[in-house]
């Protein structure tokens, strides 16, 4: 049967594995942060920087891409934090995708996140990384349980020759890089744009350079690079999308296969220089929960590990916040959390 463009297609027992990894994870932040310690996030847990910036719609975009937030010519106020993705805070010198999330703000209509629906935000979600490393919320679930079941597991995991392929791409998604400002994210998985058509979505810097892993073993270095940058520059990225062409070849539930559409260019990330490194701005980032189910019906995420990350965000952020005695709640503006220098 030849797959329709823009369809999902969800494979039978999935919310049995989606219920294991919550399960699973919620037992691993338990661990990793005992009672009585501040519980921080499960996966991108190394926070680099909490900016604030202006996420600028293009003019005169060609009707066809006039859609949601797009529909118009309209500058949003952003908040964005660059982060390591790794679980648990660890030197930047290792290999590790590096990750940005971006909230807009003041983005009016009915979310999709159900108990956060009439929100005025949309989060977009990236990583220095055009694919995902699992092909399916089975397989990922796997892998959660492997990472979080001890050393005995995790190597009979890489062991078994099965795994040899996902531990291939896993591999090849991990780097060193020497800025976080210099990388190009993507969504990796798929995303509504309309009623009939999906894409996929990538913030791309727009320098050409790129900073060498510095020698000196400073553990933290790619946010002292970041508050070094921004004393004295902007940083500017591009947002682009891809249309899904093909539904065969350009799956939507297998976020491993690249897609090889164009990349259209709709709006500008544009960060300013400022002075974001304070404590008030560390507290302000510790109580945001970026989630790509807050997000108009027209932008719903797609397949099966978007699927996924509603329970799991939602659920961890959730717990998350509740063990460190914060309320859950999304922000209504930054002029006043994050100060320009």
């Amino acid at each position: 049967m030849k797959k329709e463009i823009g369809k999902e297609y969800p494979p039978e027992n999935e919310n049995f594995y989606i219920d294991q990894m919550v399960s699973e994870l919620k037992n691993q932040m338990d661990e990793l942060f005992p009672r009585g310690t501040d519980m921080l996030r499960q996966a991108e847990t190394k926070m680099h920087g909490c900016l604030r910036g202006t996420f600028s719609i293009l003019p005169n975009l060609d009707p066809q891409y006039q859609i949601g937030i797009f529909a118009e010519q309209k500058s949003y106020d952003a908040i964005i934090r660059f982060s390591n993705a790794a679980t648990g805070i660890k030197n930047d010198a290792a290999k590790d995708q590096r990750g940005i999330a971006v909230k807009l703000l003041g983005v009016e209509g009915e979310k999709l996140k159900h108990d956060e629906h009439m929100e005025k935000t949309q989060d977009f979600i990236g990583l220095n990384y055009e694919t995902f490393v699992s092909k399916s919320v089975k397989e990922f679930s796997g892998v959660i349980k492997a990472f979080t079941s001890g050393k005995l597991s995790l190597i009979l995991f890489i062991l078994n020759p099965f795994h040899w392929g996902l531990m291939f791409r896993v591999a090849k998604a991990n780097s060193k890089v020497g800025s976080v400002v210099e990388q190009n994210y993507y969504s990796t998985t798929a995303y509504q744009f309309g009623s009939q058509r999906a894409i996929k979505f990538m913030f791309k810097s727009t320098l050409n350079y790129h900073t060498p892993v510095p020698r000196q073993k400073d553990p933290d270095f790619l946010r002292h690079q970041l508050v070094a940058y921004l004393e004295n520059a902007d940083i500017t990225f591009d947002f682009m999308v891809q249309f899904q062409e093909d539904a065969d070849k350009m799956p939507i539930e297998d976020p491993t296969v690249k897609w090889n559409s164009p990349f259209i260019k709709l709006a500008t990330l544009h960060i300013p220089g400022q002075v974001f490194d304070t404590q008030e701005i560390k507290e302000f980032a510790e109580k945001l929960s970026f989630n790509p189910w807050h997000s108009l019906p027209v932008h719903r995420p797609l397949g099966g590990l978007n699927r996924a990350r509603l329970a799991i965000y939602s659920t961890l952020s959730r717990y998350r916040n509740r063990s460190n005695g914060i309320k859950t709640e999304e922000p209504a503006n930054i002029k006043y959390q994050i100060k320009a220098s």
